[in-house]
């Protein structure tokens, strides 16, 4: 189970584990963060607030807030000093790559023009059954697929399709992607889809049936070869 479905509290989750000497816990750490600072904490928030307290309580955003607010509340007790500074080192962080996503690894190496490495990265990942690493490769395909097609409209449409169907594939092969999960909860405030798990979500967003029947071809693609690894 991901530790950031099972709290209640990201702050003591931060706490726990943002000095790790292990990687994968200070990748927990960022995400944590990550989830509270800036959109409920520090200055930025501030917009997101006055926007959730114009809508109605019982508005399905509005309840997607508070239902994360619940569970950032505790970071609110930073000093502006200590949030400065430890934003500063979470960026940091980032920026050495030490709580980059398997996806952003990959958009970097891109972005360098290595695409060798980068289609290595997103393959090592696929191989590695790391869900969460799964699912970020969305935003890596996206940026390849783009530059591979050049920018061609006629297929932009199609290479969303298929970049998405990473976070589907991984939703399908156990990551929690319900409608209670910190993904979904995240999606209806930024989105405004608040029914359904992710899948169902992105699938209802689409208009043509040819396109669900993509996203699901594409999908099934992701974890037939995910499944043929592990065997």
């Amino acid at each position: 189970m991901d530790p950031i479905e099972q709290s209640n509290d990201l702050r003591a989750l931060f706490e726990k584990n943002r000095d790790s000497e292990d990687p994968a816990k200070l990748k927990l750490a960022y995400r944590a963060w990550r989830i509270c600072v800036p959109n409920f904490i520090g200055p930025q928030s501030a917009w997101l607030a006055r926007e959730m307290h114009e809508r109605p309580d019982n508005d399905e955003r509005r309840v997607a807030y508070r239902k994360l607010q619940d569970r950032c509340k505790n970071f609110s007790d930073f000093t502006d000093a200590q949030l400065a500074t430890q934003s500063a080192y979470q960026k940091e962080l980032w920026l050495t790559g030490k709580t980059k996503t398997p996806g952003e690894i990959a958009t970097s190496l891109l972005a360098t023009g290595d695409l060798d490495a980068a289609l290595l990265a997103a393959k090592t990942v696929l191989d590695s059954h790391d869900l969460k690493g799964v699912e970020s490769l969305r935003g890596f395909f996206s940026a390849y697929l783009r530059d591979q097609h050049n920018g061609d409209e006629e297929l932009a449409a199609i290479d969303e399709l298929r970049a998405a169907a990473y976070t589907v594939a991984a939703c399908q092969m156990g990551l929690e992607c319900g409608p209670n999960s910190i993904m979904a909860i995240e999606h209806c405030l930024y989105t405004g889809q608040c029914t359904g798990g992710i899948v169902e979500r992105y699938l209802s967003a689409l208009d043509q049936p040819s396109e669900k029947e993509t996203l699901l071809a594409e999908s099934k693609i992701i974890v037939e070869r995910m499944q043929a690894h592990r065997k």
